[in-house]
């Protein structure tokens, strides 16, 4: 607070002081007011300002203390460690199975190869093996004509031995009878 002057300074002062007088008394009341609404607004602030403690108090404790943040943190940063584990494991996984994959196309283009010879070889076999039947079918055919020609030949050297002994017989038999017209 502004202190006032004395009344009895007041007093003896001229017209002209009275002017500054009032103009000073106008400015100290302006600035009480000012002093006033600035008090005021100071308690309003400082109000505004334990409510808000309060609400960040109670927060925190609805959240889990006043921790929580660095808690959460840690439990964030944990949490990334085991998933970063887990995606390295499965890396490793992946690549192994990449590898084994690459073994099995490597085997499956050896069989494939292996495939590819064997049944050239095979069409080679089966090509000889035809080629071998049809020679054998020939030979058998031959072979059975042949079987046929020599029945035949046998069945007529039978028929001629036949034949022979007929005439063999008739000539003995001839024979005799001249013998005996002879004798």
């Amino acid at each position: 607070m502004i202190r006032r002057p004395p009344r009895s300074t007041l007093s003896s002062s001229s017209a002209a002081s009275d002017v500054d007088k009032r103009q000073v008394q106008a400015e100290v009341d302006q600035l009480e007011m000012k002093i006033q609404y600035e008090r005021m607004r100071r308690d309003d602030v400082k109000s505004k300002h334990n409510m808000s403690r309060i609400e960040i108090m109670s927060t925190r404790k609805n959240m889990g203390g006043v921790n929580i943040t660095t808690e959460n943190t840690q439990a964030v940063e944990k949490q990334m460690k085991v998933l970063e584990n887990r995606l390295d494991q499965a890396l490793v996984k992946f690549n192994e199975a990449l590898a084994h994959n690459k073994k099995l196309r490597a085997d499956i283009d050896s069989l494939r190869e292996e495939r590819q010879v064997f049944q050239r070889i095979y069409k080679k076999l089966e090509l000889e093996l035809h080629e071998k039947k049809k020679a054998m079918a020939e030979k058998i055919e031959k072979a059975n004509l042949d079987y046929e020609e020599r029945d035949q030949l046998k069945q007529e050297i039978e028929a001629r031995r036949a034949t022979s002994e007929e005439d063999r017989k008739l000539c003995q038999e001839s024979f005799l009878q001249l013998d005996k017209v002879l004798e």
